[in-house]
């Protein structure tokens, strides 16, 4: 059986990744940072990636015997890649258990998802992650296994409407879901709570202000999308803590720049019937300019509505931040907050709860549905003080908490799923994303058959999804 994983490191040394003769069950890792190479293209000749650095079954056999990385190959300094990776397919060593489907070949890929300060948000992201399925999907067909891909990582740049290039990508990987033996796992996200999206129910020729709070937290940038239906005539002026505004943007205007007296440079871009989903799209970006710093205290957007023909919903999206630079003051909404791509048609998105009944979401825990009211999340897994492999240690274990942990224990279910499958009848009885969703919510535990926007349709059940697919 096959685990994809994209994360931001992984540790192949943990001896969680080992099979029973204690070699190593990494197949490949494909780390986009490095430029040393061999590029995807020189090891895959089907593929047209010609960045990053593969390291192969061989080169990682040999680090295991050296018990040395190469100083190229990223690290895993979170522990983050590790974690996850151990609940979906570690196996029991020390005081850790194990996964859920502990004999489980891995696929890794460490992306790049930094974007330049030219680049449209989410450009740079976006392209790193439809190059790691692409060569996910490569590797698992030269070996015509199926594959499962678990991806613990998510943005909040994007209409959260399943159509961006992104969550294209993603409902492409598995053709929509149709495809035998091609699955995705995303985590829901850790966005509740937040003060991460805002949402407005505007009426006709009416002036509302959209609060948020900048902290004294170092970043380069502020970047936030506001997404509403593009027959509606909408105008926005934004407003600095120091009490500085910007020009009106609206369909006239559609890119504002300049800077405040702060030294901060802002640029405001109207895009009218957006190419993703011809919905209207409004990008804001504060950056640092001349100041040492992003301006600390409450901006201020004022949205003026003229004639309205639709219900006049705005949904504002801040793009997030490990350290939480801003959040929203006002309008605020724990709703709509599955992070991209879990917003996508075919991708299976697990939401966390603790590992005790009554089920309860942990504090985090992203809530659907998506922007255009499809039912997201799809279930819950365990996702509270999960204790696995720990990074930079042979054996050790930690604890973590978050979605992350929630999805890979599906991940893990899938692919035993998956393996039963392949092993056991011929290739048209592997069933496919689309087939693996509805069972899953269906088999759910503590369900009753509705869906919820903290739990989707209920807690990850195993055995009832083998059941599923006798």
């Amino acid at each position: 059986m096959l685990i994809g994983l994209i994360d931001v490191g992984f540790d192949p040394l943990h001896h969680a990744f080992l099979d029973p003769a204690g070699n190593s069950r990494v197949i490949e890792i494909w780390d986009q940072h490095d430029p040393t190479g061999p590029h995807p293209r020189d090891v895959h000749p089907n593929l047209d990636a010609d960045y990053g650095s593969v390291h192969t079954a061989s080169d990682i056999q040999s680090y295991l015997v050296a018990n040395a990385l190469p100083a190229r190959l990223t690290r895993d300094l979170s522990g983050h890649g590790t974690h996850v990776a151990s609940i979906a397919a570690g196996r029991a060593v020390g005081q850790f258990g194990g996964g859920i489907a502990p004999a489980a070949k891995l696929i890794v890929v460490i992306p790049k998802i930094t974007v330049g300060s030219r680049d449209l948000h989410s450009i740079g992201y976006s392209q790193s992650h439809m190059d790691a399925l692409a060569y996910i999907r490569e590797v698992a067909q030269s070996r015509q296994e199926p594959v499962v891909v678990n991806v613990s990582l998510g943005m909040n740049a994007g209409a959260h409407d399943g159509r961006s290039a992104l969550e294209a990508a993603f409902d492409a990987f598995s053709g929509l879901g149709r495809e035998p033996g091609l699955v995705i796992v995303k985590s829901a996200g850790n966005e509740r709570g937040m003060g991460g999206h805002a949402r407005l129910a505007l009426s006709p020729n009416t002036k509302e202000v959209l609060r948020w709070t900048s902290r004294p937290i170092d970043r380069p940038e502020d970047v936030s999308q506001l997404w509403f239906r593009a027959r509606d005539e909408i105008r926005f002026r934004l407003h600095s803590p120091g009490g500085d505004q910007t020009e009106q943007c609206d369909w006239a205007a559609q890119v504002i720049t300049g800077s405040f007296g702060s030294g901060n440079s802002y640029q405001l871009s109207y895009q009218r019937r957006h190419q993703d989903n011809g919905d209207s799209c409004l990008l804001l970006v504060i950056r640092r300019g001349t100041a040492t710093a992003i301006e600390t205290g409450e901006w201020k957007l004022e949205i003026v509505s003229g004639q309205l023909l639709s219900d006049g919903i705005v949904h504002a999206w801040l793009e997030r931040d490990e350290s939480r630079p801003v959040s929203f003051s006002n309008h605020c909404d724990d709703d709509f907050t599955i992070t991209i791509p879990g917003t996508a048609q075919s991708v299976i998105t697990v939401a966390a709860v603790g590992s005790s009944t009554p089920l309860q979401n942990t504090p985090t825990s992203s809530r659907g549905p998506t922007r255009d009211l499809r039912e997201k999340p799809d279930l819950v897994a365990p996702g509270l003080s999960v204790q696995a492999a720990q990074a930079d240690t042979r054996t050790g274990v930690v604890a973590m908490s978050g979605t992350s942990m929630a999805a890979p224990h599906v991940t893990g279910a899938i692919a035993l799923l998956l393996s039963r499958k392949a092993k056991t009848g011929p290739p048209v009885s592997i069933p496919n994303a689309n087939q693996i969703q509805r069972a899953l919510c269906d088999g759910a535990q503590f369900a009753n058959g509705l869906y919820a926007r903290g739990n989707g349709y209920g807690l990850l059940d195993a055995e009832a999804l083998m059941a599923a697919f006798p």
